[in-house]
């Protein structure tokens, strides 16, 4: 069985070398050739992750099982969505990555479909404080 995964950075590691005790042969993407994951990859290629045209001629050439990313760029995401697609293998569509990248959406889509979520607050001068703020996009907080 083989894994096509895109980006070997550190936090890819791990998750890497679970596929690699699993006897699944591992296919990494990744544009740096010093990507941290490089070493217990099976075979390497230093490509873009977000490069749909050089993937898919990888895939085509050694017709990876299926398709993972570590990353949490959307970018990245985007791609392995539509290689998905193309390859028909199992992964979220652009559409599902739309409203899960976006916490307004995503909110409003638990809301529509009577998934429990906490209570969005507004800032104003009764609000108590310590809170926590989210960004619409992206993962940071402060």
């Amino acid at each position: 069985m083989k894994a096509l995964v895109l980006t070997g950075g550190i936090s890819s590691y791990n998750f890497i070398k679970e596929l690699k005790k699993r006897k699944i042969k591992v296919l990494l993407i990744d544009r740096s050739d010093r990507c941290f994951s490089k070493q217990i990859s099976d075979q390497f290629f230093k490509v873009s992750a977000t490069n749909f045209y050089a993937i898919s001629k990888i895939i085509d050439k050694y017709k990876p099982d299926f398709f993972l990313t570590y990353s949490s760029q959307y970018s990245v995401f985007k791609n392995l969505s539509k290689l998905s697609k193309k390859y028909k293998k199992n992964f979220i569509s652009e559409s599902q990555l739309k409203i899960i990248n976006n916490k307004k959406k995503m909110k409003k889509f638990f809301l529509e479909n009577k998934i429990k979520t906490p209570k969005k607050l507004s800032i104003n001068k009764k609000t108590m404080f310590p809170v926590i703020f989210k960004p619409e996009v992206g993962a940071g907080s402060s």
